[in-house]
């Protein structure tokens, strides 16, 4: 009995870890309101919609094995093709499948930041709300999406003390302006 048992559970993990032969066409609108549904953020469901429509474009997207094959041979970074294959990972999940998706790992580069002449030269030609927003940048070293979510509350206009709102999963932290910008 317990052999049968063994042989079973061999089976079920062995079909468990095939990829699906067949899905069939992908409908990427319904992949998107899985998405939706799951509290997937909007800018991730354009971002795998637009994915998707690569690879439906470029490979037969009914068969991982050719995906997996169209990807391999993409001459991309990859961190593209981990991107690629993440996408296609959540088309798989929202029909209810698992397949084995293959693995890139991505290499950070480290960012050399510009030179503050270059900075300034960009930031004195140009016009007054850019102007401002660029200051702003460089004095407290914000991404531009947490300058978007900055408020006047968040400001003290006489010490220049900011309260910034944290981005990509960090931690929200304390700048200062400069008593020009």
């Amino acid at each position: 009995m317990n052999e049968k048992l063994v042989k079973q559970l061999l089976e079920q993990l062995q079909k468990e870890s095939q990829d699906p032969q067949d899905i069939g066409k992908l409908n990427i609108p319904n992949v998107m309101l899985w998405m939706k549904t799951n509290a997937y953020e909007s800018t991730t469901i354009k971002r795998v919609a637009k994915e998707l429509r690569h690879l439906e474009r470029n490979c037969n997207t009914s068969s991982p094995k050719d995906v997996k094959q169209f990807i391999a041979n993409k001459t991309c970074s990859n961190a593209r093709k981990e991107n690629l294959i993440e996408s296609y990972n959540i088309a798989i999940k929202s029909l209810g499948l698992s397949w084995n998706k293959p693995f890139y790992e991505r290499r950070d580069k480290k960012r050399r930041a510009p030179k503050e002449e270059s900075v300034q030269f960009i930031i004195n030609h140009v016009k007054f709300p850019l102007n401002l927003k660029l200051k702003m940048s460089r004095d407290l070293g914000s991404r531009p999406i947490e300058l978007t979510w900055l408020k006047v509350q968040d400001i003290d206009l006489t010490t220049g003390k900011t309260d910034l709102t944290g981005a990509k999963h960090t931690i929200g932290r304390e700048g200062k302006l400069n008593q020009r910008t």
